[in-house]
């Protein structure tokens, strides 16, 4: 949905005055100090919203912003899609940089494609193989200081018609929440130790608001924005920033599974979002929402149900759908 149609959508509930100054405050907003400090000026009274803004932006004045050359950067879900968009940017600014995957296939042609990628099979969602991938980086790679928690599938589920078993059905959970605590977790100690640490903990905009036709993808995603601004606040003691990347509906292979459902969503070129990424963390915006991602916050927060029903008109097409997903 643009913000064009957004605007059409509710001009009848709120005059169009209030609608346009509320988008330009919260995207203007977004693009400033909100993710530094998970605050909305939205949710304060003028004078408050003043106040923090000015101390916000006092302190994050005062850190140092990302360098983007000269690191070590570990890239979960890397053989593909977005991470491996972010895997070439890395590697074109002079960094090191080892991607993981499950698939020993991609792995591979992604390092006959890009000179000097390392990669490495591995599966988030398995403790032991993630023991197995903590001591080789130790080993070899003892100068890592970025970790991208990236791996993640996506699959629609009909709840109420699927031939899923226990484990399958929450196969999201183990790869897309389970999976990046268990790095972040397995790789806290190393990352302390250096400068210009970080760990990015990629999420997506439906973290805000539910695409009800894939719930366990979206729930998970929740629970990566909800953990990410804990694990954010936890270690403001460290010099480890915790970043969160929130991407819109991307043109990835994540999408696949998808016919009817996507048509008329804008979306967004891997180029493109990556490229967002990359300026977001340059200028420590620790909540990097491109594109949609951003109307989607806006409308969880202020106008959650009519955002809700936009996104649900897909489960009539999974209603008439009577074969078992």
């Amino acid at each position: 949905m643009s913000l064009n149609s957004f605007s059409t959508a509710i001009h009848g509930r709120l005059p169009r005055t209030v609608v346009d100054i509320a988008i330009l405050a919260m995207l203007n907003h977004s693009q400033s100090v909100q993710s530094h400090t998970g605050l909305s000026f939205c949710s304060q009274d003028k004078e408050n919203s003043h106040l923090s803004c000015i101390v916000l932006i006092t302190s994050t004045n005062q850190r140092n912003k990302m360098k983007l050359t000269g690191n070590t950067v570990l890239i979960t879900g890397g053989s593909s899609g977005i991470g491996l968009e972010i895997a070439k940017r890395f590697l074109k600014r002079d960094n090191t940089v080892i991607i993981t995957g499950r698939n020993e296939r991609k792995l591979q042609q992604a390092r006959e494609q890009f000179e000097g990628l390392t990669v490495i099979q591995n599966d988030v969602s398995n403790p032991e193989d993630i023991a197995t991938l903590f001591q080789r980086i130790e080993k070899d790679f003892p100068d890592l200081n970025i970790l991208i928690n990236n791996a993640g599938i996506m699959r629609k589920i009909n709840l109420q018609n699927h031939s899923d078993s226990a484990l399958e059905l929450t196969k999201e959970i183990d790869i897309n929440i389970k999976g990046l605590v268990w790095m972040s977790n397995a790789f806290l100690s190393l990352l302390k130790e250096k400068k210009n640490a970080a760990i990015v903990n990629v999420s997506s905009g439906l973290a805000f608001v539910p695409l009800p036709i894939s719930p366990v993808y979206c729930a998970a995603k929740a629970a990566v924005h909800s953990y990410t601004l804990s694990l954010r606040e936890q270690l403001r003691n460290t010099g480890i920033k915790v970043f969160e990347l929130a991407p819109p509906a991307t043109n990835t292979e994540l999408l696949t599974v998808f016919g009817e459902e996507m048509e008329g969503t804008t979306i967004m070129s891997t180029e493109a979002m990556v490229g967002t990424f990359f300026k977001g963390l340059s200028k420590d915006q620790y909540e990097i929402r491109p594109g949609q991602s951003n109307l989607l916050k806006f409308m969880s927060r202020f106008f959650p149900n009519f955002i809700l029903k936009q996104l649900s008109k897909s489960v009539e097409l999974m209603h008439a759908d009577k074969r078992v997903a």
